[in-house]
């Protein structure tokens, strides 16, 4: 599982990961300065959203949902901080 710094004052705290049993990328959304004691605002995971099978697929749809330009969403996806709080670009030469 990822999680990408804030990139401005809008943007959601964004939980990621891979789900190995289901085959699926799968986001968890909540907005800044919003508890999550609750839980996310948003899941996309199946069932309700289908298989992502990437994580390009993963941020288009995490742009829709949060309404933000997708090239935003890949840019704060790609410095994502991993387990060991090392930045990482999961988006290196893919295009």
């Amino acid at each position: 599982m990822g999680r990408s710094p804030h990139h401005g004052a809008a943007a959601p705290t964004l939980d990621r990961g891979y789900d190995s049993g289901m085959g699926s990328y799968y986001a968890q959304l909540t907005r800044n300065g919003r508890s999550d004691a609750d839980g996310p605002e948003v899941w996309i995971t199946p069932p309700t959203w289908p298989v992502m099978v990437n994580s390009l697929l993963l941020a288009h749809v995490i742009a829709r949902v949060t309404e933000t330009d997708f090239a935003i969403v890949k840019a704060a996806m790609n410095d994502s901080v991993n387990d060991n709080s090392h930045i990482h670009h999961i988006f290196d030469g893919v295009y």
